[in-house]
């Protein structure tokens, strides 16, 4: 079926017997187990610039991919050059009304994220660069945003480079007027018993606290009251899945409290205590992951009791615990709200990225 035009729309289904196409006239296309199937639109005047899945559209071909998930499972994979695809990640990551200044400045911060993933992906022999969600960078497929499709063409090329590699890019929400370094959040060496492997980041020199200016962000400042049971049970099971087995050995955890602060003030390690007085130290990354888990059965968090950032406080009460954060979060690197004031009253990209990048320069490689 290599190469087989069928009439759509089609639909696709994986099993353990491979993925099968059912074409619009219900004929049923099937491919082997093991194999990707790749899916691209043709009309009559040749090939389509985009094609459409579940009501989106995406720029480029679909491939489908065996999942390891599961034999029910596959990946959709979007194929496009990164220039078509930035639209669709600016058009999700920023507020339509907003700046041109600010859209130019995510679009060199998306675009250098987006080629370091890449580099990543590929020397882990990975099938795909990104993920369209916070986990990398949120994708929606194609836009017709103009501020979005403008800013990428007006950038067009333009990176990051420090040290003469690809600068690592990272950007989140709200800083909460107290920002991160990447070496803080994901330290080389995070505490005692951390098997995952965190990826090492670039070291940052010493530089004087940006100026913030993100304090009209919704979330500058939040609060939510959770449940003790179940953020208990979210720790713990999260502690199981990366075998934190001195987390998971204090069976309840009665209090929380930071350790040690960044540069900005912002947390950086906290201590977890049991009721027998038995400790274990995370980083502030990794308790917000841990308080929002939600695999292993346990069901959905509501948004309003998510932890929205890694700098936090945390009140372990007998029945409710009182949660208080700042920002939006990781907090490295750039600050969308802080951009969107800067550009507002009138800083240039090239400028503001300086601000968030101290240690890095433009570079149009392409």
């Amino acid at each position: 079926a290599v190469g087989e035009a069928v009439p759509g729309p089609a639909r696709v289904i994986a099993s353990s017997g491979g993925i099968k196409v059912i074409d619009a006239r219900g004929r049923v296309h099937g491919f082997m187990p093991g194999n990707a199937v790749s899916a691209s639109v043709y009309t009559a005047a040749g090939p389509a610039d985009d094609v459409e899945l579940n009501g989106a559209t995406y720029p480029g071909r679909l491939v489908f991919v065996p999942s390891d998930d599961g034999p029910d499972r596959f990946d959709v994979v979007n194929v496009t050059g990164i220039e078509s695809y930035l639209p669709g990640v600016l058009s999700r990551e920023l507020y339509s009304h907003w700046h041109e200044s600010a859209f130019r400045v995510q679009a060199v911060a998306a675009r250098t994220f987006a080629l370091d993933r890449r580099e990543n992906a590929r020397r882990a022999g990975r099938h795909f660069d990104l993920e369209s969600t916070t986990t990398d960078q949120v994708y929606a497929g194609s836009t017709s945003l103009r501020v979005a499709i403008d800013a990428v063409d007006a950038t067009r090329g333009m990176i990051l480079i420090s040290s003469d590699r690809i600068a690592q890019a990272y950007y989140s929400s709200t800083c909460g007027g107290r920002p991160a370094l990447p070496e803080e959040i994901w330290p080389p060496a995070s505490g005692a018993a951390t098997p995952v492997a965190l990826a090492a980041p670039q070291q940052s020199e010493p530089t004087p606290w940006r100026e913030t200016l993100c304090d009209l962000a919704p979330l500058y400042h939040w609060e939510t009251l959770r449940d003790t049971d179940d953020l208990n049970r979210r720790l713990l099971a999260w502690a199981g899945s990366v075998g934190r087995r001195d987390i998971t050995a204090m069976r309840s955890i009665t209090a929380i409290e930071p350790t040690e602060h960044g540069a900005s003030g912002r947390p950086i390690l906290f201590e977890l205590r049991g009721p027998r007085g038995n400790a274990a130290t995370i980083t502030a990354e990794r308790l917000r992951i841990a308080s929002n888990f939600q695999d292993g059965g346990i069901g959905q968090l509501p948004a309003r009791a998510r932890l929205h950032s890694n700098d936090l406080q945390i009140e372990i009460g007998r029945r409710v615990t009182r949660v208080t954060g700042r920002g939006h979060g990781h907090g490295v690197g750039l600050c969308q709200f802080c951009a969107q004031a800067m550009a507002v009253r009138g800083d240039h990209w090239r400028q503001m990225l300086s601000a968030f990048y101290p240690s890095a320069e433009v570079r149009r490689v392409y």
